[in-house]
């Protein structure tokens, strides 16, 4: 909803409109559920759609970030489970 009316203010029809670079951080991913979504297809799809990708891993934020104690990942980890979102999505 926030997206779409930040694209309205630019004179979009929708967030997706325009070209894009998709610039992922690997700390927004606090726990292995949310770098495995039960249903990654709005991940999929603005990969797709993007005219590019950037990837910060940032692993001091991404230890520091991390939520689930118990099931730790690092960001070499992250990074793999987001090329397979990558491969998968192309």
């Amino acid at each position: 909803v926030r997206g779409s009316e930040i694209s309205r203010c630019f004179g979009l029809s929708n967030l997706e409109a325009a070209p894009y670079i998709l610039d992922i951080d690997l700390d927004a991913f606090h726990s292995r559920k949310a770098i495995r979504p039960e249903n990654p297809s709005t991940l999929h799809r603005l990969i797709r759609n993007a005219v590019a990708i950037t990837i910060a891993t940032e692993p001091e934020c991404v230890e520091q970030l991390w939520h689930d104690e118990d099931d730790r990942m690092d960001s070499e980890e992250l990074l793999a489970e987001l090329m397979r979102h990558i491969d998968a999505a192309l």
